[in-house]
């Protein structure tokens, strides 16, 4: 296992998902921590890997 994971990329053409990576980048330049981490989530969730095994804990 290694943590922690890469920031996810908005897929093109997901204005939700562009949204998201908009405000994760304002969370950032704010030092908002918690709320990159929040925008990471929704993004990953939104449009989980579909190659890949989904990770349990």
């Amino acid at each position: 296992m290694s943590f922690p994971l890469p920031p996810p990329q908005a897929p093109l053409g997901c204005a939700q998902c562009a949204n998201w990576a908009r405000t994760r980048q304002q969370a950032q330049a704010a030092g908002d921590l918690s709320r990159v981490i929040d925008m990471n989530v929704l993004i990953r969730r939104h449009h989980p890997p579909t190659d890949s095994p989904r990770r349990t804990l």
